[in-house]
């Protein structure tokens, strides 16, 4: 799977979960929709309660994430309540 076919799936998987939902990529990140775009954002934390930190590119990542990032369809996560930069969100 190439950065192209990865993110037009992710983004149909993300927009079938329903509004407020996040792709949430353990330990690592999480992917958005935000006004119809693709969002990824590092988070902080652990046991299920993280915090948000800042946006990034996929493409800065890609190569060395690939492995991991096209191994999340297998067992997808979501998360919920996501918040702008401060806030906590649950897994």
């Amino acid at each position: 799977m190439d950065m192209n076919e990865f993110k037009t799936r992710l983004v149909t998987t993300i927009h079938e979960q329903g509004a407020g939902c996040a792709a949430l990529f353990e330990g690592f990140c999480t992917a958005e929709l935000k006004g119809g775009s693709l969002v990824f954002r590092e988070i902080f934390g652990s046991g299920g309660v993280y915090r948000p930190g800042e946006e990034f590119a996929i493409d800065d990542v890609w190569e060395d994430r690939k492995a991991d990032l096209v191994a999340w369809f297998d067992d997808p996560d979501f998360c919920v309540g996501l918040s702008a930069v401060g806030g906590s969100m649950q897994g």
